[in-house]
Order: C-alpha cells, then structure tokens, then sequence
C-alpha cells in the first residue's frame, strides 16, 4: 500500500512530518517555489548548505507504522554540480529519531553503529552533479537486530541497480529494541556529516510499504501532481470564513496555506464539502491513463482543547462515498493530515484520470 505521496514536500515547517521535535525554520516560498528547477507540479524541496554558508533546510516524512520494516522510496532528485559529494540525500531512523542508515551523493551506504557510521557499501555510480533530474529507487529492509544480517539496502539510479545489499546489518546501534522505520529524511540531519557545499532538489516523493494486491513494490517512474480545488462542489455544509460571499472553495484552494485567514469551519456534525479539481488533463495527461494513487493532504486544527474527527469524501456521478477510513487529532494549531485512496472506491483498481477529472473530493466530520 501507498504510504507518502507528494510533489515535494508541503509548505510550512521544515520538520512537518516529523515524529520527533527539532526546532527549525520555515521552509518559504522563495525555497519551495523555484520555478527554474521544478519537475512538475508546484513545488520542490532544496536542501543543503550554499556554499557561502547559508542556512540549512531539511525535511522528514513520517510513514506512520509502529511496526514497518521495509519500505520501496522513490523520488527524483537533482544536484547541483560542484556540490559536496559526501552529503546525505536520504537517511532512515525510528520512531525516536534514532539513527539507522543513510545513502550519500557519491553512492555510499552508511549504518550507524552506536557509536560511528560504518560504511556498509559503495554503488556502481554515484548520483549525478549535472543539474538535472535523476529517478532515485531505494528499498530498504531493517535488519531485525545487530545480531542477524536479515537487512537489505538496493539502489536504483535512473532504473539501473547500482547497489545491492542484502543479508546485510542495516539496523542502527542504539535502536535494537525498535527496528522500524519510523523518519524518512531528505537532507543532511546528520550536521557531523558530509560537506556543506551545493543544493540538492527533491520532487516527486513516493513510498510503498509490502502490504496489500496494489503499490506493495517498486514505484518506477513517473510524476505526482498536486491538484487544488477550482469550483463548487454539490455539498457545502461548512462555514467559510471570512465569510464575506465567498464559495467554501475560495477558502481551501491557497498555496501554500494562508491558515487562520481562510478556512472552512465545522458548524453541525457530519457537515460534508467537496469540491471540484483542477483537471489533471490541462496538465497534459493522457484521459485514458492510470493513476496508481490519490492522496488527500488536509490542513485542519482544532479551535479549542478536544478530539476531532475528519475523513475524506469522494463523489463519483453524483454519489458521495463516505466510507474512507476517518482519522483523529487533538491539535489546536494548524497540522498535515494525509489519506491514499490505492485504488478507485468505486470501480476497484487503479483510478482512471477521466473518472478524477470528473469527480469532486472533499472531506466530513466524523465524530
């Protein structure tokens, strides 16, 4: 099943998906919208020291499994030339932030033993320094414990396999009592490690746990576009604010999140919106094509101390499929909340791009 899908990495806190708090800056818009080196959809991540010194930007992405040991990431990944070759790209930790392993710009794996990182292997190539965009595909599976080598680290650069690490220790050293992934990180966290020169982009990131018939393996491949709402939708249960005859779409459709200044408001239990969708057509999309994946992010808070319960709606020739897995939070300032639909609801299988584009999605309270 599909565990993280986005064209880069949202706008706001750098360390937004992470489980485990580092104070940080913002990622901002001169950062995230930089129109000269995006792949497609709006944004893409920079991370890395400049090489005058400037301030480093990094990012995580929690996948969400107390027990997940194996995942297959993808996403494509651009350096600049002259850029330190020893830094980070992706690195792997637990749920507490413990160090697992980590794979570099020059093609090293690195496992942190408890005390030092101890390099596991080299690939075939490294990641190109040419400033252009290149498919990086890793699967990674955590060894059980520092005693079994039951671990594997495989790398695929523009489709070629150029490394291959199996019956291999890739757990950390301080994490034998929690062998899972719990922190994706793209950057250089490690600030011990690897050089400070260059940027690195990031787009397109995708992740498949082993679990379930669809996107259980190797993503391969292709593009993710973020789509936002453009039009009425047939239901508009919630308040908009500030409520100055707006449409409820007008308040959700910024980028990034303007937050407190526009939103919509629960006013009644199982108040439902949906709206419609840019069309993935007008970005050049084949009708006929197959998406493996949809993925909602929501912005929600909650307006005072107490639980809610928010799950994402799907309309399809004038139907409301309400029965997607609704999620809980406490949170009284503003949070990511994320959904993957694997296959249509309705028909099964992968999700046709004419059904999207003639579709509505939205969202429901659900307490």
């Amino acid at each position: 099943m599909s565990r993280i899908f986005t064209n880069g990495c949202e706008t706001g806190s750098i360390y937004s998906f992470d489980v485990y708090a580092i104070p940080g800056g913002d990622i901002t818009a001169a950062l995230m919208m930089n129109t000269t080196v995006k792949r497609t959809g709006d944004y893409c991540l920079m991370t890395g020291h400049d090489a005058s010194g400037g301030s480093e930007a990094i990012a995580g992405h929690a996948p969400s499994d107390a027990t997940l040991d194996e995942i297959y990431l993808r996403c494509y990944v651009r350096v600049e030339s002259g850029a330190s070759t020893d830094r980070p790209v992706i690195g792997l930790t637990d749920a507490l932030g413990k160090r697992h392993v980590y794979f570099d710009i020059s093609g090293k794996c690195y496992r942190w033993n408890g005390a030092a990182w101890a390099l596991l292997g080299t690939a075939s190539a490294a990641i190109p320094q040419d400033d252009s965009w290149h498919l990086l595909e890793i699967h990674v599976v955590i060894a059980s414990s520092e005693v079994y080598s039951d671990g594997t680290f495989t790398v695929k650069i523009d489709g070629v396999q150029v490394l291959n690490l199996t019956s291999a220790v890739t757990i950390g050293g301080d994490v034998d009592t929690d062998p899972y992934i719990g922190q994706i990180i793209f950057g250089n966290l490690w600030s011990s490690v690897g050089g400070n020169t260059g940027k690195t982009y990031f787009d397109d990131i995708g992740v498949n746990d082993t679990d379930g018939s669809r996107n259980n393996t190797w993503i391969g491949a292709g593009a993710i576009y973020g789509l936002k709402p453009n039009g009425v939708g047939s239901n508009s249960d919630m308040t908009p604010h500030p409520n100055a005859g707006e449409d409820n779409y007008d308040d959700v459709d910024e980028v990034p999140p303007d937050d407190d200044t526009t939103y919509v408001a629960v006013a009644a239990l199982a108040d439902v919106d949906t709206y419609e969708f840019e069309n993935l057509c007008d970005s050049g999309v084949d009708s006929l094509a197959v998406v493996n994946c949809i993925t909602y992010h929501m912005r929600v808070k909650m307006p005072a101390s107490g639980t809610g319960e928010i799950a994402p709606v799907y309309v399809h020739q004038g139907t409301l499929r309400s029965d997607m897995d609704s999620q809980q939070f406490t949170d009284t300032d503003w949070v990511y909340l994320q959904h993957n639909e694997d296959e249509d609801p309705v028909v099964g299988g992968g999700w046709s791009v004419d059904v999207i584009d003639q579709s509505e999605f939205g969202f429901a309270e659900a307490s």
